[in-house]
C-alpha cells in the first residue's frame, strides 16, 4: 500500500503520542489535547493500534474510491466528477 506523505506523518505523530501515553509519560487526557481529539477518539485510536499495530493508524479513507465518483467514461465524456453534478441522478443513455 502506498500512502501520502501527510498520512504517514500523521500516523507517526499518533503512534508517538500513544506510545508516550502507554509508557505513562503523559496521561490519556494530555494525549487527547496534543492530538487535538476528544478522549473517546483517542481511546478508539489506542484500540485500533492494539489490534493492528502501526499500519492501523493510517487514514483509511484513502484506501477506497468515493461512492459519489462517476464512472471514468462519464467523467471523460461529460466533464463531471460526481453524480452530484447531475442532481443526484445518473444521466440516461437515451432510453
Amino acid at each position: 500500500m502506498v500512502f501520502a506523505a501527510a498520512a504517514v506523518e500523521r500516523a507517526m505523530k499518533i503512534q508517538e503520542v500513544i506510545m508516550r501515553a502507554l509508557s505513562g509519560a503523559i496521561t490519556w487526557l494530555q494525549a487527547a489535547d496534543i492530538l487535538g481529539l476528544e478522549p473517546r477518539s483517542v481511546r478508539r485510536w489506542r484500540a485500533r493500534y492494539d489490534a493492528g499495530g502501526r499500519v492501523a493508524l493510517y487514514d483509511r479513507r484513502c484506501l477506497r474510491p468515493s461512492r459519489r465518483k462517476a464512472p471514468a467514461l462519464w467523467r471523460r465524456l461529460c466533464g463531471v466528477g460526481s453524480w452530484g453534478s447531475w442532481g443526484g441522478q445518473r444521466p440516461s443513455m437515451g432510453d
